[in-house]
């Protein structure tokens, strides 16, 4: 995922939050590490399934998949429409 793509997501939701884009983007971080190491193993089994290339996923890398993910699942429900 592009970063101006990113910056544009924190952007809005920083304006909708009336807060600062470091915090949206580090409260992202947050909750990503929080998923990541959950207690419920299958959550964990989850979270490490979304390609990464460090220890944990970014938030660009999270998005990413799920954007990719949505898209795969929307164009499987048009197709059997």
């Amino acid at each position: 995922m592009e970063d101006v793509i990113m910056q544009q997501i924190v952007n809005i939701i920083a304006k909708d939050e009336n807060r600062r884009e470091e915090e949206v983007y580090q409260d992202m971080c947050v909750a990503i590490d929080c998923a990541y190491d959950h207690e419920d193993a299958s959550i964990r089994e989850q979270w490490r399934k979304i390609p990464h290339a460090q220890d944990k996923p970014t938030p660009q890398e999270v998005i990413a998949y799920f954007a990719d993910n949505l898209q795969v699942h929307s164009n499987v429900r048009n197709f059997q429409k």
